[in-house]
């Protein structure tokens, strides 16, 4: 049983109540049948992005089933003709963006997957490219990266692995596409062309599953771009001024948690005395800055755009900035490729994402000294590792006043707070697990972003599906105002961190809200932090190091509510604004800052990449 709340923010993550949009496939049919090929993939091309642009879909009756089957035999039926033929013009439409979600439609009709078609193909032997097309992250037979490489080398083989094959979802609930995505990310090829100036899917995918997974990932993404950079002559004409700092952002608002992990690191640069100028990214579908917000924070406001028509830096082409200040790496296109590019002499980046870029233009990282693991900064990080008291990142004080103090509900509510890639095959097994441990079971109460990634692509079905086929009793939170978030939040009981891409953002809210969470630590910044903000209220009992702990922990949680209620007890009177919000690691970050600026030049000089140390 499934039960999806209401939003009153975004109507069209609650369910699907326009019907699928019209695709006449009678018409594509007749273009077929024309060999009017191109035309076909043109048509292919309007369908897909009319997909894209639709509400998410949660259900589907028997009407829309045989709709949307209609849609999908039409392609299959086209692709694995053997006179059709994909020329050259139309290799790019075939294998566009919005061309992924066609994997999410198969995913949604009676097929489910293409493995007959794609056997189909292949023993045609003729335009192999089609055999790409049709693979999706939920078949059982997929061709090997190499031998993809050996079908189609170079630009196609790219194209598909940048746009097509890999971004048909951000949901990996589901055993087939977690594994199908483990297997395309290792075997990432060292041939692969940067084709567009798309790279934020496959960047910022690769650090949810596995920790080290995206290091190959990104270094040779790092390397194409920089080889597209040098090609097209990017470049910046820099003439530092003492004291001039670039905050290199997107989503610079009061809700998004990039800005609630660095705002009070801003603040501290600009009571020390620096000229602050954000740069805000824009791309299609990401969340604009809070202008009031943005205004009282920077002494100027610059623009940097990307999309389909290219990637426009002119508003900082000429610049006087001293350091580049990245909050976050890899959650938008214009990062990645800004990343990658030397905007001025001294580059550092923050916590926004948590992770390295592995190979950008990017000098130092500032993290923190109470969660890191000082012996493993060469695994962890390729740029220098620059510590500073505390966590290293500075959240934002939500401003919560506690108003479910009693809990009214028949079972136990177990908050998940997780956005889509956040919920892996593993855990969701692991899930599984507590409720058979708890008689009459529980409720598990998850908190998506249909909207991970900048666009629905569908995924909403999938991820209830995947719920639907483990568990028994799940509530689904989709988004809604941060506050009105917290209140149902606080209506749970206690809540359980995500693995192996934990966070810190949703340990804060647990414990405003008066909730016990669990996490399991590991050894990077995203799974540590969350265990290190417990261990400053005393709650190290609720970090574990491995799957059977978190399982039995929850388990005891759900089941001994006088556990339960003096745990929350104790977060009740544990002094959170002196723990987390009002303390003194916003002004070691501007130190930091401070120090970089002064010894950037022996810094450099220095062969040793041991980490620096910014003492209190």
């Amino acid at each position: 049983m499934i039960k999806v709340l209401r939003s009153d923010t975004r109507p069209y993550a609650v369910e699907n109540v326009h019907g699928l949009p019209a695709v006449n496939t009678a018409r594509l049919r007749e273009l077929f049948r024309a060999r009017e090929y191109g035309r076909v993939i043109d048509e292919f091309e309007r369908v897909f992005e009319r997909f894209t642009r639709f509400p998410s879909i949660l259900a589907i009756d028997g009407k829309e089933k045989t709709q949307l089957d209609d849609i999908v035999a039409t392609v299959l039926g086209i692709v694995t003709d053997d006179n059709f033929v994909v020329d050259d013009d139309h290799i790019r439409a075939l294998f566009s963006p919005v061309a992924a979600v066609f994997s999410n439609l198969v995913a949604l009709s009676s097929y489910q997957n293409t493995d007959s078609h794609i056997r189909t193909v292949l023993r045609q032997g003729r335009h192999p490219i089609r055999a790409l097309f049709l693979c999706t992250l939920n078949n059982t037979e997929c061709p090997p990266m190499r031998e993809v490489f050996e079908i189609e080398p170079g630009f196609v083989a790219s194209l598909w692995w940048l746009n097509h094959h890999p971004v048909g979802t951000f949901c990996f609930a589901d055993k087939t596409v977690y594994d199908n995505v483990h297997r395309f990310l290792r075997e990432i090829p060292d041939e692969l062309v940067l084709t567009d100036v798309r790279t934020m899917p496959i960047y910022a995918l690769a650090s949810y599953l596995e920790p080290g997974l995206d290091r190959e990932i990104k270094r040779t993404i790092n390397r194409s771009t920089q080889q597209v950079i040098a090609r097209r002559g990017y470049a910046f004409e820099n003439r530092p001024k003492k004291g001039k700092i670039a905050v290199i952002a997107s989503r610079w608002n009061g809700v998004s948690a990039i800005y609630k992990t660095s705002a009070p690191h801003i603040h501290a640069l600009r009571e020390r005395g620096y000229h602050l100028t954000l740069v805000h990214l824009n791309e299609p579908g990401t969340t604009g800055v809070q202008g009031d917000v943005a205004e009282r924070e920077f002494d100027a406001i610059r623009e940097v755009n990307i999309d389909g028509a290219g990637f426009d830096f002119s508003a900082i082409r000429k610049n006087d900035f001293e350091l580049a200040y990245f909050p976050d790496i890899g959650m938008n296109d214009p990062s990645v490729w800004l990343a990658n590019m030397q905007i001025a002499p001294i580059q550092a980046m923050g916590l926004g994402h948590p992770v390295s870029t592995y190979g950008a233009r990017i000098d130092y990282i500032i993290s923190g000294a109470d969660v890191e693991l000082r012996e493993l900064y060469a695994e962890n990080y390729s740029e220098r590792l620059v510590l500073i008291p505390g966590l290293g990142a500075a959240p934002v004080d939500p401003e919560y006043s506690r108003r479910y103090p009693q809990k009214d509900h028949e079972n136990v509510v177990i908050n998940c707070p997780w956005t889509l890639p956040k919920l892996n095959y593993p855990i969701l097994q692991a899930l599984r697990r507590i409720q058979d441990a708890i008689p009459g079971g529980a409720v598990f109460n998850f908190f998506p972003s249909w909207t991970w990634g900048g666009e629905p692509l569908q995924t909403a079905h999938q991820f209830l599906s995947a719920l639907e086929a483990v568990l028994d009793r799940v509530a689904v939170t989709p988004e809604m105002p941060y506050h009105h978030c917290l209140e149902v939040i606080e209506r749970g009981d206690f809540a359980l961190l995500s693995y192996p891409y934990g966070g810190c953002n949703t340990v804060v809210d647990a414990l405003v809200t008066g909730l016990p969470v669990v996490c399991i630590e590991g050894t990077k910044w995203y799974n540590r932090s969350g265990p290190g903000l417990l261990r400053r209220i005393g709650l190290q009992e609720l970090v574990v190091r491995d799957m059977d702990a978190y399982v039995d922990t929850a388990v005891r949680l759900a089941l001994d509510s006088d556990y339960r209620r003096a745990l929350s007890e104790r977060i009740a009177q544990a002094d959170l604004k002196g723990a987390f919000f009002n303390h003194d690691e916003p002004r070691y970050f501007a130190d930091a800052i401070d120090y970089l600026i002064a010894h950037h030049q022996r810094l450099r000089r220095d062969s040793a990449r041991t980490p620096i140390v910014i003492d209190a």
